[in-house]
């Protein structure tokens, strides 16, 4: 039998919650606490195989407990209750691995299934010691003010959030968005929480997605050098001297012909410009914006908000527009189907400083999901008030089916 702790500040729904799992008394037994300090002491006393946690409660809040069990109990499953208020939001962090969630009001059936999920050997994307940018993304979605202290192996790091946004981080001698970049990519983070945002001034200008998407490829493009670097290195010594070359990447010490190398670093070369091949295309066409009247920025993202390029002309955010679009498209797309009008792909938006274009290209049978080599994408064009939506719509349709070929 398995045990389960449910914590939630409100007896009657956690009661209730308990009430509604008693008919899978003979798989689960179920331990109940009302805030993150019971949880830690039925945690102390008791062996847990999962945790289902509010985050809004009394003395020791869901963030405390989250910070306590990736210290002490990284292996136990958690699934986080929240009222997101963002759809599309949670479905993009959840599509990321980054953790499971239940959206009140609960579906009893969904929790049944998300628990069952969760505590079964080949469970997936269920919150097993959080990641820092799940953690910090949930921060910024309960709009938290926090100083979180993190550490990870001998590296310490502090970051500064004051209602949900990221303000400032120091790390070493680095500070503000330097510093965020450095420790949103530190693995196995231990994060300590104060209540209280020890800074003031706000230093970091940049959105919470563009620090943790910036990070993360700051860390690939370093990972790239160090494997530059040991390719160089087996050349060398093979060339050099009678010593043979070693697998270095595989951690193999085999002999590696020269062909052999030449072979993957030409078929790692091939990919390299695949991608570099693609990535002008799009860029090719989304210059042609330029011609508008106006124009101000475009993006293509992911169904899931990540960027994967764009063409700025005056300053905008388009990172955090993108990821505002992703929802407001999903909900076009559903509501259109409701009608029975069909799928919507397109919305436009007349603001009084802008105008913003949003359209959706999704060749998957269901609108909210994405099929291997169907493209699904989303593009954002943001005008002046006054400039010309009718031309920018005409370029839009022009070239999302010549950015689709890239990107099935």
């Amino acid at each position: 039998m398995e045990n389960v702790l449910l914590v939630d500040d409100e007896q009657p729904f956690l009661l209730s919650l308990k009430d509604g799992l008693i008919s899978h008394s003979s798989d689960l037994n179920i331990l109940c606490a009302t805030n993150g300090k019971e949880a830690v002491e039925i945690l102390s006393n008791h062996q847990v195989d999962m945790v289902v946690t509010d985050l809004k409660m009394p003395q020791m809040d869901g963030f405390e407990l989250l910070a306590y069990l990736t210290a002490r109990h990284p292996n136990i499953p958690v699934i986080v209750m929240t009222a997101f208020g963002n759809p599309e939001i949670a479905r993009w962090l959840e599509q990321m691995g980054a953790f499971q969630f239940l959206e009140k009001p609960l579906d009893y059936g969904m929790l049944v299934d998300k628990i069952f999920e969760g505590l079964s050997p080949s469970s997936k994307g269920y919150l097993k010691g959080i990641t820092l940018p799940a953690f910090m993304q949930l921060v910024e979605m309960e709009k938290k003010t926090f100083t979180l202290k993190i550490k990870s192996a001998d590296k310490e790091g502090i970051l500064y959030f004051r209602q949900g946004m990221l303000i400032n981080a120091e790390c070493g001698e680095l500070t503000g968005k330097q510093a965020a970049f450095e420790i949103v990519t530190w693995a196995d983070a231990e994060i300590e929480i104060d209540n209280i945002c020890r800074k003031r001034k706000k230093v970091i200008d940049e959105s919470l997605s563009h620090i943790l998407m910036e990070g993360l490829r700051l860390k690939d493009e370093a990972g790239r050098e160090v494997f530059e670097n040991q390719e160089e290195t087996i050349v060398g010594e093979s060339k050099g001297s009678e010593v043979p070359g070693r697998n270095l990447i595989e951690g193999v010490n085999e002999e590696v012909p020269s062909e052999i190398r030449a072979a993957r670093r030409e078929e790692t070369n091939s990919e390299a410009n695949k991608q570099e091949v693609k990535q002008m295309a799009i860029k090719d066409s989304l210059d042609k914006f330029r011609e508008v009247e106006g124009f101000w920025a475009v993006g293509v993202f992911t169904a899931q908000g990540e960027m994967i390029d764009s063409l700025v002309n005056k300053k905008v955010d388009i990172n955090a527009i993108g990821l505002h679009a992703n929802n407001a498209l999903l909900n076009a797309q559903k509501a259109t189907e409701e009608m029975g009008v069909g799928r919507g792909n397109f919305v436009q938006i007349r603001a009084p400083q802008a105008q913003v274009l949003l359209r959706c290209l999704n060749e998957a049978t269901d609108f909210a999901s994405t099929k291997a080599g169907k493209a699904h994408f989303h593009s954002v064009v943001v005008l002046d008030p006054e400039g010309n939506a009718a031309m920018a719509k005409m370029i839009l349709d022009s070239v999302v089916e010549k950015i689709a070929e890239e990107l099935r």
